[in-house]
């Protein structure tokens, strides 16, 4: 008798568990295709480099001089390709974020660039 109803208490839970899955499977259809039908292949860079240092001026093309410029220009010729930048808002020594990077941090903002940080 104990056997009979632990099978039966197993069946009625996999019959729950099977009919809440299936049940579910037209939304996730739905939503991964709704939204993804537009998305693109994006970059991901760890910009841990100060906003006024000059050392990637020649990759971004005229009148770029540092890396947070170069980094805008490049998004500004691919607009459609979602662009990342990893930051470190509390880099070096000090109590509080530095003036320049928060700065930094900002005009990626405006460009259009999602900006994540750690400290």
């Amino acid at each position: 008798m104990i056997g009979q109803s632990t099978r039966i208490y197993t069946g009625l839970v996999a019959a729950i568990l099977l009919f809440s899955m299936i049940s579910t499977m037209p939304h996730f259809a739905s939503a991964a295709t709704s939204g993804s039908a537009g998305s693109s292949t994006g970059v991901i860079i760890s910009l841990y480099i100060s906003p006024s240092s000059n050392t990637c001026g020649q990759y971004g093309g005229p009148g770029t001089t540092n890396c947070y410029d170069a980094l805008i220009a490049v998004h500004n010729l691919h607009p459609s390709v979602p662009i990342v930048a990893k930051v470190n808002p509390s880099n070096g020594p000090g109590t509080a974020p530095d003036a320049t990077h928060l700065n930094g941090f900002n005009k990626l903002k405006a460009a259009g660039i999602t900006v994540l940080g750690y400290v």
